[in-house]
């Protein structure tokens, strides 16, 4: 440096450090002044010291101003960047004012005070940078000898770039040869081959697994290991090596016993419920102290609470849950009954799979929460309500019938007594004749309700339903109602195959629960779309909770208990909709523009097929075999004589128990099973026989009743989902319903 030309700048800079430093700070403008201002000052004060060839201290400034960008969160490229300002500050500062320096000395000058400046910054840096990798490879080292398993970091070419004290124990080698290591290389071709498979994958997800293999251990090959390996990625995101952990044969046996004894303490032991945990060969190992009330075969130590229930149901061993489970690794949880002493006893059990150190699944746990109380008082409450759903419905047609009878009945005895009385010869034909057309209403009040009773269908014929909704249903309606409706008809007719009587009261009920709940508004739509029919009903009062939308339709349902309904109106109205083959639901979410409920009636349009989905050409069906069960013997000839005509292979039996047996013997592709049969098994226990025996017999099976208005009947079909017929039936039906079950066998 000159040292000429430095003393003349520093004599110049002395007097002006103040405004020289505004300059600086005013050049600058940093993100946070006093940070700037903080090493700012300390350089132009030990400038003049430079300049002069004195001691400086420029890297104690270096060590100052990269602390300060570190704490801001700023890098080295920022530091930098300041020291660039201030050599331009100083050069604009110092320009052709300095006597006796000009202005190429003063720039070479400031360009030297600079880089050595400068030269601090990078050597102080690298100095830092070093110290961290040091500090990160002595926490690296400290990781890896705290593990006390074997544990290796690969590249992508296999070699070591890491690894513990226990590591090079088991490769034989010192803890300074780790490094470098061709590990893949050494193993042996089973174990190499897996490590090599590893590398090769590209995937880019935090993945690992799990494999077993020998390792190499010196010239000879060494034990089994299991090789828990796990991708690690750079920063970028690529797949840049593996990260390796060994476990020792020698330590599964003790790890599993360490595992099997903390679950049972810390899990198993603190739930207040019967607990068994067991191994693959059914032992039990452990039961909780509440295995010890449940007087259960003794207690459930000689075999596992499922495998009783299992042996109970007449299954053979490899057919018990716990089989299942301890194969898969999947959790079942089930219901499950034990008939004894002429008593039944009610049991919710679960059975859980236990991992072992290795992932497999080596014990299982089985837990059972008796529910026989909760079942008798559920059946007591069902029966009440069965008792007091039955005394409402009596009650309903009793009101009914009485009422439709009461006008003819009154003629007939007001005219019988007036004849009695006598009356002149001209009126007595006349009055004859009323009493004989009320009697014949009385007649045919009687006929319609036996018609009631058997579910007679009426004659159905094609009918203009927007006809009949403007004469049939809007005339019938008061003015306050027509004034809250809203129709929405088309201009023309609307043909549907119907009965009208029945159509007409189908919409009054629908138009009637709308009335009841609606606000201000109640809309009646009609469309006609692609050969079907679509009539909706909808109100803007509150609408119907989705906890209830299930249940609209059952029989005896009803929400308006208290004004004298009996719940069967949405039921019937269904029945009477389905069988034109059509449909009544009820729309999810708002419909017909109004917020409330909205219910809709969907029927095919006359003189059109509901459009069908495009069918594919089938190759030759096979002949399916078919299992009947019915105690009515003549049922069973004509169902086997129409199925052997259509080309099915047919057994019979008219007891649950034969047929149980007939399917262990041979593979059914349906069973039309009647529900209720004599005999130790009906058709629901048989079927519930069956679902722990065939999987997928829910799709294979056909019910065949004629009870189902019967509360458990209705809620043993909907329950399961299973197919059923109602007695009596066409032919045809049977065959139609027996061929969507048949589908499944394909």
């Amino acid at each position: 440096m000159d040292l000429r030309a430095g003393k003349a700048l520093a004599d110049y800079l002395e007097p002006r450090m103040e405004a020289f430093g505004d300059l600086c700070l005013g050049r600058m403008s940093p993100a946070d002044p006093e940070l700037a201002r903080t090493f700012m000052l300390p350089w132009i004060q030990r400038l003049p010291d430079f300049l002069r060839g004195r001691s400086h201290r420029a890297q104690e400034w270096a060590v100052l101003l990269l602390d300060g960008v570190t704490a801001s969160g700023r890098g080295v490229e920022e530091a930098m960047g300041y020291l660039r300002q201030f050599r331009g500050a100083l050069f604009s500062f110092t320009l052709d004012r300095v006597p006796g320096v000009s202005a190429a000395e003063l720039y070479a000058l400031v360009l030297e005070v600079c880089d050595q400046h400068q030269e601090q910054v990078i050597a102080c840096f690298g100095a830092r940078a070093r110290e961290m990798l040091n500090t990160a490879a002595r926490r690296q080292r400290s990781m890896l000898d705290a593990l006390s398993r074997p544990f290796l970091l690969l590249d992508g070419r296999g070699f070591v770039t890491a690894g513990n004290n226990e590591a090079a124990v088991r490769l034989r080698v010192s803890p300074e040869n780790l490094p470098g290591l061709d590990f893949v290389g050494a193993c042996p071709p089973e174990t190499a081959q897996e490590f090599r498979r590893c590398l090769r994958q590209r995937r880019t997800v935090l993945q690992g697994e799990s494999f077993s293999g020998p390792l190499s251990a010196g010239p000879e090959e060494g034990p089994r290991m299991q090789f828990h390996v796990q991708p690690v990625f750079d920063g970028t995101g690529r797949k840049e090596g593996l990260a390796v952990c060994m476990e020792p044969p020698e330590s599964f046996a003790a790890d599993n016993r360490y595992i099997l004894d903390h679950i049972i303490r810390r899990i198993v032991d603190i739930i207040p419920l019967p607990i068994q945990v067991f191994d693959k060969k059914r032992r039990i190992l452990h039961s909780t102290e509440f295995c010890e009330g449940t007087g259960l075969f003794d207690a459930g130590r000689q075999r596992p609470f499922c495998c009783h229930f299992n042996a109970a149901q007449g299954n053979p061993p490899e057919e018990c849950v716990c089989a299942r489970v301890l194969a898969t690794g999947a959790p079942h949880a089930c219901e499950a009954r034990l008939d004894a002493g002429g008593e039944s006893r009610w049991f919710n059990m679960a059975v859980l799979p236990i991992m072992d150190a290795a992932g497999e699944t080596s014990w299982a746990a089985c837990g059972i929460l008796e529910t026989t109380s909760q079942k008798r008082l559920e059946k007591r409450m069902e029966n009440q309500m069965l008792s007091h759903q039955h005394g409402s419905l009596v009650s309903q047609i009793a009101l009914t019938v009485a009422h439709q009878l009461r006008n003819p009945l009154g003629v007939v005895i007001g005219f019988s007594e007036l004849l009695s009385r006598g009356l002149p010869a001209e009126q007595v034909p006349e009055v004859v004749d009323r009493i004989l057309r009320n009697g014949l209403r009385c007649k045919e009040i009687v006929d319609e309700l036996l018609n009631f009773g058997h579910g007679l269908p009426q004659d159905r014929a094609p009918s203009d339903v927007a006809g009949l909704l403007r004469t049939s249903i809007r005339p019938m309606l008061t003015g306050a109602q027509n004034r809250m409706l809203q129709w929405r008809l088309p201009g023309g007719p609307v043909m549907v195959e119907c009965v009208p009587e029945q159509f007409t009261q189908v919409v009054l009920g629908l138009l009637d629960n709308a009335f009841c709940f609606a606000r201000a508004a109640v809309e009646c739509s009609l469309e006609s779309a692609q050969g079907w029919v679509t009539v909706r009903v909808a109100d803007d009062g509150p609408g119907i909770p989705d906890e209830l939308a299930d249940q609209v339709f059952e029989p005896f349902f009803t929400t308006r208990r208290a004004g004298g309904a009996a719940g069967l109106g949405l039921s019937l109205a269904r029945s009477v909709v389905r069988d034109w083959g059509g449909d009544i639901s009820l729309c999810r979410g708002p419909g017909g523009g109004l917020p409330g409920a909205c219910f809709e009636i969907r029927l095919p349009e006359a003189g059109e097929e509901p459009p069908a989905e495009p069918v594919a050409e089938k190759a030759p069906e096979r002949k399916k075999r078919v299992l009947l069960v019915d105690d009515n013997p003549d049922l069973l000839d004509m169902l086997e004589t129409a199925l052997t005509l259509q080309g099915h292979m047919v057994d019979r039996t008219d007891s649950g128990v034969e047929a149980l047996d007939k399917t262990r013997e041979l593979a059914y592709d349906a069973l039309v099973i009647d529900i209720y049969m004599p005999g130790s098994m009906n058709g629901r226990e048989l079927f519930q026989r069956l679902r722990a025996q065939i999987p997928g017999v829910s799709r294979k099976v056909l019910f065949i009743t004629g009870d189902t208005l019967n509360y458990e009947t209705q809620r043993f079909l909907q329950t399961e989902g299973v197919s059923y017929l109602e007695k009596p039936f066409l032919m045809q039906d049977f065959q139609e319903a027996l061929g969507r079950v048949l589908q499944f066998a394909d």
